[in-house]
């Protein structure tokens, strides 16, 4: 079961004295303290500042086992971004894309990423809850959160890369699994990445195998499509998603004019 993290009491924690109890206070000492505690609570409050709501998610317990590759989308470095949580805009969040979990990994409190330690960054990490999350940013890189498709064409739910955003939209559900594998005497672990592709169109979704397919989920521009993919594939061959999306704009070009 995962561990919800309590976010206000933890860090009152770090800040709060130890006090020697005695059996009696006199008055003046219970406003020495109540005024000592509002102190401590308004510099909690102050670290925090906007963001308070946003450190209510859960202990991420990272990774232990060596792999070739990282769990992560892009890179295992926290990267500054931005997010829709619980109806409010964040940004400037350090934060990591989980691939293995499809989770939005946030550094703990108000730390600044570029002077947080290497231990702190590493351990001080929670997931936000999923389904609070609408969406967020990574630079260069829009996710959104969809929930499990209800048209039968076996889309599961979670966070996807809005890759373009015209008339008809392109998604790519970016996944990784760590695979174990003995190769002669030795066992290798590593990281796979798998990439699918979605149009969303009118309202419904169409999966991508590779640009050849488009032509006949985009139709109404089917011989142009044609066209334009058989003029392109050796220009793409070595990068298909971006064959993919070259395509899907070029529809958009000829279905705006």
């Amino acid at each position: 079961m995962r561990k919800a993290l309590p976010g206000k009491i933890i860090l009152l924690c770090f800040f709060f004295p130890a006090v020697k109890v005695n059996a009696q206070f006199n008055t003046a000492d219970s406003i020495a303290l109540n005024t000592s505690i509002t102190g401590i609570i308004n510099f909690h409050n102050s670290i925090l500042g906007e963001n308070i709501h946003l450190y209510n998610g859960y202990e991420n317990t990272g990774y232990n086992h060596l792999a070739i590759g990282h769990p992560y989308f892009l890179a295992d470095e926290l990267q500054n971004g931005t997010v829709f949580y619980d109806d409010t805009y964040y940004r400037n969040i350090p934060l990591l894309y989980d691939l293995v979990q499809d989770d939005v990994v946030i550094l703990q409190y108000a730390v600044n990423k570029s002077t947080a330690s290497d231990d702190y960054k590493k351990v001080m990490r929670q997931d936000l809850i999923k389904s609070k999350v609408g969406w967020f940013t990574m630079p260069g890189h829009e996710f959104v959160r969809l929930t499990e498709d209800s048209n039968a064409i076996g889309m599961p739910g979670g966070f996807y890369e809005r890759m373009y955003n015209g008339k008809v939209k392109l998604l790519a559900k970016r996944s990784k699994k760590y695979v174990e594998e003995v190769k002669g005497q030795e066992l290798e672990r590593r990281y796979e990445q798998t990439n699918e592709y979605y149009i969303q169109q009118n309202g419904k979704y169409a999966i991508v195998h590779s640009a050849k397919f488009l032509p006949g989920i985009l139709n109404d521009k089917k011989k142009e499509l044609n066209n334009f993919y058989r003029n392109n594939r050796k220009k793409y061959k070595k990068n298909k998603e971006q064959l993919i999306l070259e395509v899907v704009r070029y529809y958009d070009q000829l279905t705006t004019h």
